[in-house]
């Protein structure tokens, strides 16, 4: 049983090496896999981490994306691993995330634009929320200071 089991990690180990020890070359992103998430879909958090498919990539990228993830307030956590993917052109990552809980939903009540321009604009700065966000100090402030300046315009 255990010489299988070596043999196996050893194949493992030796698929990526030549793409991982090469830190200042860049290959492409293969793949983005998200795990953890409950209520935000994968192709929100793969979108708000600035991360695209088939895009050259170094480890510092993988480490801004991350921090991307954290600074949207959407997460208490978020780790992540990249590989060399099995033919050994490019990256694999996956991307662990621990969602903020609970998202409350939101509501506009007497202000003299349309709902739906408001809700626009603000999925549009914030394209990793739908209609329900974290009620933490980060969140709300940007909301609010983004509906400021969208009702004084």
């Amino acid at each position: 049983m255990r010489v299988p089991l070596i043999t196996i990690w050893g194949a493992a180990v030796l698929v990526a090496p030549s793409l991982l020890s090469q830190e200042k070359a860049d290959f492409p992103l293969e793949s983005i896999r998200i795990v953890g998430n409950e209520e935000i879909p994968a192709e929100r958090i793969i979108a708000a981490s600035g991360l695209k498919i088939g895009a050259r990539i170094t480890r510092p990228e993988f480490t801004e994306a991350r921090d991307r993830l954290l600074a949207s307030g959407a997460f208490e956590s978020v780790a992540f691993d990249y590989k060399g993917s099995l033919a050994n052109t490019g990256f694999d990552a996956t991307y662990r995330v621990v969602e903020t809980t609970p998202l409350y939903r939101f509501r506009f009540e007497n202000i003299a634009r349309p709902e739906a321009e408001l809700r626009d604009a603000l999925r549009k700065q914030e394209p990793i929320f739908v209609d329900a966000i974290p009620p933490t100090p980060l969140v709300m402030n940007r909301y609010s200071s983004a509906l400021g300046k969208l009702l004084n315009d």
